[in-house]
């Protein structure tokens, strides 16, 4: 379920304690198991890993303000190239992601809310804030140029529909002519951008015929696998629609496996047309 709300989202933020956080198990889970919902498949253009309780310190040799304070920005710092490191490990996330689309926020409530051993900007919060600041405003001005493309439209077609009025009409002329200019100018390109996708695709489509059968047996029957349990899991697959997941909790989705090199064949191509 939680795979399909990530598709739909333009940021994922994933949350977690900054202690052990490099090796927080769920968290990485996530970006492991969902990458193809998240990049060319999705809407996704940025994740956030944000490491809460940043103010907790369990010792420090200067126990002033400003010892105490650089202790904890020390130890944020680290905790961020430790993630870091991490996310570089991720080859399939890192095909859909750059490291200017992944960001680690090392983060404080508490010291945000009440100023005690960190400035509030030492808690990051600002940042998101300004993140997000910054969301809403881009949200906001797409709907304001869909608003008034619409009304420009409204007025062309108004203009078109009123009888003897010379200027009106010769003004609706004039847009319309304008309209089929630009129109032209857009379907050039992504006339290109088609087929450009379709020779992909048939490339792709070639790679899956020739490669189909090694795909089925490497997903049903791996090396390491009894011939009673290739036959149990092939029967969970069928049962499933393509889709099981074993008594260790890993999932076996067939259907993407098979469809790996269709995705695989326009993974670069879409990156360069969707930046």
């Amino acid at each position: 379920m939680w795979k399909t709300v990530v598709g739909s989202c333009s940021t994922v933020w994933i949350v977690t304690d900054r202690n052990g956080a490099a090796s927080e198990p769920e968290a990485w889970k996530i970006l492991k198991s969902a990458p193809s919902f998240m990049g060319n498949g999705g809407q996704c253009q940025h994740i956030h890993f944000i490491c809460t309780k940043s103010d907790i310190i369990k010792k420090s040799k200067d126990h002033s303000a400003a010892g105490v304070r650089a202790s904890i920005l020390k130890t944020n710092d680290r905790v961020k190239k430790e993630v870091k490191v991490e996310f570089s490990k991720l080859k399939e996330v890192k095909k859909h992601f750059s490291d200017e689309s992944f960001k680690v926020f090392t983060v404080s409530s508490k010291e945000f809310l009440k100023k005690k051993r960190l400035e509030r900007d030492d808690t990051e919060i600002p940042k998101l804030q300004e993140f997000l600041q910054d969301l809403n405003d881009c949200h906001s001005e797409t709907l304001n140029y869909v608003s008034g493309a619409r009304g420009i439209l409204s007025l062309i077609q108004g203009a078109s529909r009123r009888e003897g009025d010379d200027i009106k009409t010769a003004v609706y002329k004039v847009l319309q002519q304008k309209m089929r200019n630009e129109l032209d100018k857009v379907r050039k390109p992504m006339k290109e951008t088609n087929l450009a996708f379709e020779k992909c695709l048939s490339a792709g489509v070639e790679k899956c015929k020739s490669s189909c059968e090694t795909i089925l047996e490497s997903v049903i029957h791996p090396p390491n696998k009894s011939g009673s349990g290739f036959h149990g899991t092939l029967k969970c697959i069928v049962q499933h629609d393509g889709i099981h997941k074993t008594t260790k909790g890993k999932q076996i989705n067939l259907n993407m496996e098979l469809a790996s090199c269709l995705t695989k064949s326009i993974d670069e191509k879409f990156k360069k047309t969707f930046p």
